[in-house]
């Protein structure tokens, strides 16, 4: 099964090498992906291995992505058609999504500064 989306740093190229390494016989009762990306490898294990895949990822709008993608698909492609692609639609999208990254950056950031300073003052 092939992804909806396309994501730098992909490990669709590295299918085979890494899947060598999931144990055989049994097979696990689930893969914990830590870097869900893009989900080929994920998707792949899913429906070709029939191994249930917990995926997640630090980026919150691709982790919503893909909730929204497994739990309501006609909902996201209906959302989607209503989509103009231009180039000024693309840069509103792509700014709102950075400054949400920018916001929980700068808010982890913070807290590990603070966390730091209590611990070593």
């Amino acid at each position: 099964m092939k992804t909806p989306i396309r994501y730098a740093g992909g490990k669709s190229k590295a299918y085979k090498i890494i899947t060598e390494y999931i144990p055989r016989l049994p097979y696990p009762k689930r893969i914990i992906s830590p870097f869900i990306g893009g989900g080929s490898l994920e998707s792949k294990w899913s429906s070709e291995l029939d191994i249930p895949v917990h995926g997640y990822d630090i980026f919150d709008a691709l982790v919503n992505f893909w909730c929204v993608l497994l739990s309501r698909p006609n909902d996201l492609a209906d959302k989607l058609r209503e989509l103009k692609p231009t180039k000024e639609e693309y840069e509103n999208i792509k700014e709102i999504l950075l400054s949400g990254i920018t916001h929980k950056i700068c808010s982890r950031i913070g807290i590990l500064i603070i966390t730091r300073e209590k611990q070593y003052n």
